[in-house]
């Protein structure tokens, strides 16, 4: 178990809408970071899809994706995804508050503002149940 906590940041929407990640009201929330061309993002677009069908109580999805609002649309509009599409107000603050350092998928999940469950790269089975044993469990 992680116990690192998040750093809080501004993001929009695909539709315009602003969303402050420090205003959560949801006790537990997942959260992706992708680019469109990154090998494990596209791979772990079906992991992402599968736990966003999941519709599990309480829990809040945010896929983010690192790019502009462009960006985020054309991942949308050519991409089968299940789950809110966000990109960063501040993009730069943003890869360096998760500190991202090259195209690479993140899965993060978070109680509050700790962070229980974090893992860069490709996502296998394993991961996918842990990850959902950890959400039935309020992110324990």
């Amino acid at each position: 178990e992680d116990n690192h906590r998040i750093n809080y940041f501004d993001l929009i929407h695909t539709d315009g809408t602003n969303v402050k990640l420090n205003s959560l009201e949801n006790p537990v929330s997942l959260i992706f970071i992708f680019e469109k061309k990154c090998a494990s993002c596209e791979k772990n677009l079906f992991f992402w899809n599968k736990m966003a069908k999941s519709k599990i109580d309480r829990l809040k999805i945010y896929g983010i994706v690192l790019g502009n609002k462009k960006e985020a649309q054309f991942t949308v509009s050519s991409t089968v995804i299940n789950f809110p599409i966000y990109f960063p107000l501040d993009l730069k603050r943003f890869k360096h508050s998760v500190n991202i350092t090259s195209p690479m998928s993140q899965t993060i999940l978070v109680k509050g503002r700790k962070i229980v469950y974090y893992k860069k790269g490709y996502l296998d089975a394993h991961d996918y149940f842990e990850i959902s044993a950890l959400i039935k469990q309020g992110g324990k």
